[in-house]
């Protein structure tokens, strides 16, 4: 019997199998080689978009319209609690689709 409670040697090492590639995974998400597990942080996975170091000169309407650009948007506003330095702002856009962000 192993060490560590399991049966035979081979019952022990099971969980260092390896699995097949992913047949679910969204097209996005596919990397260069198949894998069957892939990692992935939640600024991988966002719509939202924080821009901060924004002059405070009114440009909002500026801004949307050079993000819009890219994809279309499906909300945005000025964050005015979130901390930025003098005569800054931050504003918060939220795509509509993740590869537009």
């Amino acid at each position: 019997m192993a060490a560590g409670g399991g049966g035979a040697l081979g019952e022990a090492c099971r969980h260092h199998q390896q699995l097949g590639a992913c047949g679910s995974r969204a097209k996005y998400r596919e990397g260069r080689r198949p894998r069957a597990v892939k990692v992935y942080t939640i600024n991988l996975e966002s719509r939202y978009l924080l821009i901060q170091g924004v002059p405070a000169l009114g440009v909002m309407k500026e801004l949307v319209e050079q993000f819009a650009l890219y994809g279309a948007i499906e909300e945005y506003h000025a964050l005015d609690e979130y901390p930025a330095e003098q005569f800054t702002e931050v504003y918060l856009i939220k795509f509509q689709n993740l590869q537009c962000a």
